[in-house]
């Protein structure tokens, strides 16, 4: 170095620095966790290296010592950190470095992130030297990273929380509304049974259970007076219940007590209604389990009907199978009545078939939905007509119609109803065809129809005889059986007319 005082150069100065000096001073200097420095010249020659060794080699020709090439070196990080800055100056080959300020940049070395360093030496010292300083990424951004990764997790932890605290909260909400949500579908669809219980520790959901709860117990206390499958069909319309009705065929069902008037008269009117009710609860859950629609009560007699407010294709059948089933009912109750010292309880039941206008009557301000028409008295007429031949259940010929395939039934008679003059064939309905065993073997049944076809033929001896013949084969005192002598004995000595079509003219209802 030079030394110069008031413009006069007085000398120079020297200071002779050993290579293997300065790689140890590189060797022990700490640039973080994993940095490293070297000095390379400008056309990229080792000067000073952590690894002293590889500062120099000797030339296989000469046998002279001479620097190392960069490129050469064990330490490939560091090559690659001088690929990075041939690069980044956009230098090829072997042309020198041609720096004047220190460049930094990053790289990538057998997938880790480096940063790199390099620096010219002052060009006052006249060396065309260059420091270069390599460091890991990891050396930087390992409390970094640690730090974040317990940040996540931290972040993690008091997400899942509230997560975790907001699904208990939003359960507790939504569970009782699901629950509500539930039961008013239910009383949407008129479906009146206990609901789901909603427990809750919000009032206000508790005060709409308790609004549901409240409705529900009206609707079902409603549901007593009204049909439930009438209700159903004005839900599912979305229609108000309106005057008027529509012309259907349905299947009417009519059914009383058999001398109820003199049964209520010995009993006290408490329990009488007590036991009234067991009977009509029985008989009306038979006919609903077989989807007919109980109309009314009158009195201890049941009015109901099959195909509205839903439509039931096969309503003759299941409307004769109810009337079966009550039958059958009946007596097993009476048995029951008998050991509870009640009056056992007979009724007559009386099915037609036909056109009837069906629909809401009455008044705007008070509807009935009921059934009208001729087929509706002929159905009542029926269940009185029961008495006159001895028999629990009559059918009329347009519901033996539908049935006969699959119902065992008895031709009673023809008969023409007060102010009707055709005369309308009734039959009495036995059994179901293989359910069970009918009340009269069979050839009672085809026996008394035999009799009855000579009845219609005029031939009133045969007729009698064959009547005689049917009443014993069931043990005598058969009451449609002496009905028909009787007749047959009034005809022979007063016969009807030529154009008689066999049908007896009832004179009462």
């Amino acid at each position: 170095m030079p030394i110069i005082k008031d413009e006069q150069f007085l000398g120079v100065t020297t200071i002779d620095i050993a290579l293997e000096e300065m790689s140890m001073f590189l060797k022990k200097l700490k640039i973080g966790k994993n940095g490293r420095a070297f000095i390379i010249n400008s056309k990229g020659k080792t000067v000073a290296l952590p690894n002293l060794e590889e500062v120099s080699e000797r030339d296989a020709v000469t046998g002279k010592v001479k620097l190392n090439t960069i490129t050469n070196i064990s330490d490939k990080a560091i090559v690659s950190s001088y690929r990075g800055i041939q690069e980044k100056l956009g230098i090829t080959g072997d042309l020198p470095l041609e720096m004047t300020e220190k460049v930094s940049f990053t790289y990538t070395h057998d997938g880790e992130g480096y940063f790199g360093l390099y620096k010219p030496f002052p060009a006052q010292y006249g060396w065309d030297w260059v420091i270069g300083i390599i460091v890991p990424e990891n050396d930087f951004m390992a409390s970094v990273k640690k730090n974040t990764v317990i940040g996540f997790a931290i972040s993690f932890f008091c997400l899942v929380c509230v997560l975790t605290l907001s699904v208990l909260i939003s359960r507790k909400i939504t569970h009782p509304l699901d629950q509500l949500t539930a039961n008013a579908e239910k009383i949407r669809q008129f479906e009146l049974d206990e609901g789901a219980e909603v427990e809750t520790a919000f009032v206000e959901i508790t005060k709409m259970a308790d609004s549901f709860e409240n409705m529900r117990t009206g609707l079902k206390s409603f549901g007593k007076f009204v049909p439930a499958d009438l209700v159903r069909y004005l839900i599912s319309s979305g229609q108000e219940a309106a005057l008027g009705g529509d012309n259907q065929e349905l299947t009417i069902y009519f059914s009383d007590i058999v001398s109820f008037t003199s049964i209520s008269e010995s009993m006290q009117p408490k329990d009488l209604v007590v036991h009234l009710g067991e009977y009509l609860s029985e008989m009306s859950n038979i006919i609903q389990d077989n989807n007919g629609t109980v109309d009314k009560y009158i009195g201890d007699a049941v009015m109901a009907f099959w195909n509205a407010p839903r439509r039931v294709p096969n309503h003759a059948y299941l409307a004769c199978r109810s009337a079966l089933q009550n039958k059958n009912r009946l007596r097993e109750l009476r048995k029951k009545w008998d050991a509870q010292n009640l009056p056992p309880f007979r009724a007559r039941i009386g099915l037609n078939t036909g056109d009837v206008v069906v629909g809401n009557m009455g008044s705007e301000a008070r509807l009935n939905y009921t059934v009208i028409g001729d087929a509706v008295n002929l159905a009542s007429r029926l269940e009185a007509i029961c008495k006159m031949y001895g028999v629990e259940i009559v059918i009329s010929e347009f519901t033996y119609a539908l049935v006969k395939d699959k119902m065992v039934a008895r031709l009673l008679d023809c008969v023409s109803v007060k102010g009707k003059k055709q005369g309308v064939s009734i039959y009495e309905l036995v059994s179901e065809k293989g359910e069970q065993e009918p009340d009269y073997p069979m050839e009672f049944i085809e026996t008394y129809e035999s009799a009855f076809k000579l009845y219609r033929d005029k031939q009133w001896d045969k007729a009698t005889d064959t009547f005689k013949k049917a009443d014993q084969i069931v043990g005598g005192g058969n009451t449609s059986c002496s009905l028909f002598i009787e007749r047959c004995a009034i005809f022979k000595e007063n016969p009807p007319p030529d154009n008689w079509d066999g049908a007896f003219v009832m004179t009462t209802k």
